[in-house]
Protein backbone atom coordinates (compact mmCIF):
# COMPACT_ATOMS: atom_id res chain seq x y z
CA UNK A 1 0.00 0.00 0.00
CA UNK A 2 1.27 3.80 -1.07
CA UNK A 3 0.05 7.10 -0.27
CA UNK A 4 0.43 10.11 -2.02
CA UNK A 5 -0.73 13.68 -2.67
CA UNK A 6 -2.05 14.15 -6.30
CA UNK A 7 -1.45 17.98 -7.72
CA UNK A 8 -3.75 19.35 -6.28
CA UNK A 9 -2.55 18.21 -2.57
CA UNK A 10 -5.70 15.69 -2.00
CA UNK A 11 -3.73 12.56 -0.26
CA UNK A 12 -4.61 8.93 -2.10
CA UNK A 13 -4.02 5.53 -1.20
CA UNK A 14 -3.41 3.22 -4.01
CA UNK A 15 -3.19 -0.95 -3.41
CA UNK A 16 -3.31 -3.57 -5.46
CA UNK A 17 -6.22 -5.48 -5.89
CA UNK A 18 -5.80 -9.69 -6.86
CA UNK A 19 -8.96 -11.81 -7.00
CA UNK A 20 -9.54 -14.33 -4.66
CA UNK A 21 -10.96 -16.35 -7.09
CA UNK A 22 -11.34 -15.04 -10.92
CA UNK A 23 -14.49 -17.55 -11.42
CA UNK A 24 -16.51 -15.09 -9.40
CA UNK A 25 -16.20 -12.29 -11.99
CA UNK A 26 -17.04 -14.62 -14.46
CA UNK A 27 -20.75 -15.46 -14.16
CA UNK A 28 -21.65 -16.01 -17.97
CA UNK A 29 -21.21 -19.95 -17.37
CA UNK A 30 -23.24 -20.32 -14.74
CA UNK A 31 -26.92 -21.19 -15.44
CA UNK A 32 -29.32 -19.59 -13.55
CA UNK A 33 -32.12 -21.05 -11.31
CA UNK A 34 -31.36 -24.26 -13.26
CA UNK A 35 -31.95 -22.86 -16.76
CA UNK A 36 -29.56 -22.63 -19.80
CA UNK A 37 -26.93 -21.35 -20.10
CA UNK A 38 -26.55 -18.44 -22.32
CA UNK A 39 -24.34 -19.08 -25.68
CA UNK A 40 -25.01 -15.99 -27.52
CA UNK A 41 -22.23 -13.08 -28.54
CA UNK A 42 -19.73 -11.73 -25.47
CA UNK A 43 -21.21 -8.15 -24.92
CA UNK A 44 -19.32 -7.39 -22.11
CA UNK A 45 -16.65 -4.38 -22.10
CA UNK A 46 -12.91 -5.71 -22.16
CA UNK A 47 -12.47 -4.35 -18.08
CA UNK A 48 -14.60 -7.54 -17.34
CA UNK A 49 -11.40 -9.60 -19.12
CA UNK A 50 -8.59 -7.40 -17.76
CA UNK A 51 -10.06 -7.28 -13.82
CA UNK A 52 -9.38 -11.04 -13.99
CA UNK A 53 -5.77 -10.09 -13.19
CA UNK A 54 -6.25 -7.61 -10.70
CA UNK A 55 -6.07 -4.36 -10.74
CA UNK A 56 -4.08 -1.08 -9.08
CA UNK A 57 -7.15 0.58 -6.48
CA UNK A 58 -6.91 4.51 -5.73
CA UNK A 59 -9.05 6.06 -3.07
CA UNK A 60 -9.13 9.53 -1.67
CA UNK A 61 -12.34 9.75 0.89
CA UNK A 62 -15.25 9.07 -1.71
CA UNK A 63 -13.32 9.11 -4.66
CA UNK A 64 -11.91 5.86 -6.27
CA UNK A 65 -10.33 4.88 -9.54
CA UNK A 66 -8.81 1.42 -10.77
CA UNK A 67 -6.38 0.69 -13.24
CA UNK A 68 -6.01 -2.71 -15.52
CA UNK A 69 -3.98 -4.69 -14.84
CA UNK A 70 -1.17 -3.28 -12.49
CA UNK A 71 1.48 -2.05 -13.49
CA UNK A 72 4.88 -3.39 -12.79
CA UNK A 73 7.49 -1.97 -10.11
CA UNK A 74 4.71 0.19 -9.20
CA UNK A 75 4.71 0.02 -5.76
CA UNK A 76 8.43 1.46 -5.92
CA UNK A 77 7.99 4.21 -8.64
CA UNK A 78 8.04 7.37 -7.54
CA UNK A 79 5.07 9.64 -6.56
CA UNK A 80 4.86 11.41 -9.87
CA UNK A 81 5.04 8.44 -11.40
CA UNK A 82 1.97 7.41 -9.24
CA UNK A 83 0.00 10.60 -9.92
CA UNK A 84 0.49 9.59 -13.78
CA UNK A 85 -0.56 6.14 -12.59
CA UNK A 86 -3.94 8.35 -11.03
CA UNK A 87 -4.35 10.06 -14.07
CA UNK A 88 -4.64 6.87 -16.29
CA UNK A 89 -6.79 5.22 -13.87
CA UNK A 90 -10.75 4.68 -14.60
CA UNK A 91 -13.15 6.18 -11.87
CA UNK A 92 -15.28 3.83 -10.45
CA UNK A 93 -18.84 4.35 -10.61
CA UNK A 94 -20.71 4.30 -6.95
CA UNK A 95 -23.17 1.52 -6.49
CA UNK A 96 -26.62 2.10 -5.76
CA UNK A 97 -27.23 1.61 -2.37
CA UNK A 98 -29.83 -2.26 -1.77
Amino acid sequence: MRQFRDADGAEWVAWEVIPVNASLLERRGISPAGGEEYAGPDRRGEGSRTLKEGWLAFESGDRKRRLAPVPPGWQECSEEDLRALLARAAPVRRRPAS
